[in-house]
């Protein structure tokens, strides 16, 4: 039945480092009771970082997704049309598509199935090429941007390099698929940090040489005057030699509409969690840290502090485990992104991390307005305590 012994206090790190002149009192209250409960403190900065890390880890994936449209639909294809023919046809056919109402250039390119063989490893993909200035279809890496296709030689993709275990140098063997199905040696002249499919790309000349069929072509990217579109596409539908026709800002529309449709929804899932979370954690160790030092609050304010000066010497703790989860959740978040990449990637796939600092600086927003929240909440009861009862000494 007796009370518990008082605790054994010690000088804190900032006094015995000779820093206490520079703290104010209400700071030394806080740091004191820091270093008191240090398992507490910690446990209530990792719940509100886990917070902020699992915001993140919902919120950018739409970063993701914007990364990938500006990449594949404004870098890689800057045409507005890709146009597919049924068979092959000579390279200047070039001219003829821009005869068509509205096109303001084309630019053809060639597309075909290889199979390719380095040191005992065989994958099939496709091979591209594209003219030496091609502009409205190209090859980008995600880091160096544009890349030019050399003379000679093949470039190849990340994913492809890392199946086949090829570097700058390599010659591998490579078997044409489609039409004359000639084997040759090509040397690997570039390695680009792509996103989508094992893939090669080259000249278009020199991948006509190897492929000892012709100069033939079966598809073109095309520029189109936005106010000539319907006549462009009447004037489409009536070609005979016209196979298929890919619009670049229907499928664009499309594809944003789908993800942001269903990455918002997944998005705000999250986010709600998130809020959840940091509220739960913020308010419960609020509670519990009034419940615990509710007499020493009341005798604070009997010897003539305000509520409001009773409320900082409180909520100033919660505040500074709030400040300092806030970088360790950005980092858990970025980690945590990155992990949730690395289970997505795939022989075909290599989505990068992208996240925008407008993502981290909302994800911090949200936190810190559920912490607030919290903190009104407990500033309330502060405010009504009742000084006779819970100064009342129980027998």
């Amino acid at each position: 039945m007796m009370p518990p012994a008082p605790p054994a206090y010690q000088p804190t790190l900032v006094e015995r480092l000779g820093l206490r002149r520079f703290v104010s009192t209400g700071a030394m209250m806080v740091i004191r009771n820091f270093e008191r409960r240090p398992l507490r403190a910690a446990f209530t900065v990792t719940g509100i970082a886990l917070a902020v890390a699992l915001q993140i880890s919902g919120a950018f994936w739409l970063d993701a997704i914007a990364h990938i449209v500006d990449v594949q639909f404004r870098q890689v294809q800057q045409g507005d049309v890709l146009v597919n023919f049924h068979r092959p046809v000579p390279v200047s056919v070039a001219r003829d598509l821009r005869r068509l109402p509205g096109v303001i250039d084309a630019e053809p390119y060639r597309s075909e199935p290889v199979r390719v063989r380095l040191r005992g490893r065989s994958v099939d993909t496709a091979l591209t090429g594209y003219r030496s200035d091609a502009r409205l279809m190209r090859v980008v890496d995600d880091r160096r941007g544009a890349v030019a296709m050399p003379a000679q030689g093949v470039v190849l993709s990340a994913l492809l390099a890392r199946e086949l275990d090829a570097r700058v140098g390599d010659r591998i063997d490579m078997e044409f698929r489609l039409w004359s199905r000639t084997q040759v040696r090509v040397e690997v002249v570039d390695i680009v940090q792509s996103m989508f499919g094992q893939l090669l790309y080259m000249n278009l000349e020199a991948m006509n040489t190897l492929a000892r069929d012709g100069d033939g072509v079966a598809d073109a990217a095309l520029q189109v005057d936005p106010a000539a579109m319907d006549a462009f596409w009447a004037a489409v539908k009536a070609a005979p030699g016209i196979n298929a026709v890919f619009d670049k800002a229907g499928s664009m529309a499309a594809f944003n509409e789908t993800t942001s449709r269903n990455m918002g929804v997944f998005s705000g899932i999250l986010t709600l969690f998130a809020v959840a979370m940091a509220v739960g954690i913020i308010y419960n160790a609020a509670r519990i840290s009034l419940s615990e030092r509710a007499w020493e609050l009341a005798s604070l304010r009997v010897l003539g502090m305000t509520r409001a000066e009773v409320s900082v010497l409180l909520l100033a703790e919660l505040g500074a485990e709030l400040l300092v989860a806030l970088p360790i959740g950005a980092l858990t978040g970025w980690g945590l992104a990155t992990l949730m990449m690395r289970l997505m990637s795939s022989d075909s796939i290599d989505f990068p991390v992208i996240i925008e600092p407008s993502t981290y600086a909302s994800a911090a927003l949200i936190v810190l307005a559920a912490g607030v929240a919290s903190a009104l909440l407990v500033r309330r009861q502060i405010d009504r305590l009742d000084l006779v009862s819970v100064l009342k000494v129980r027998e």
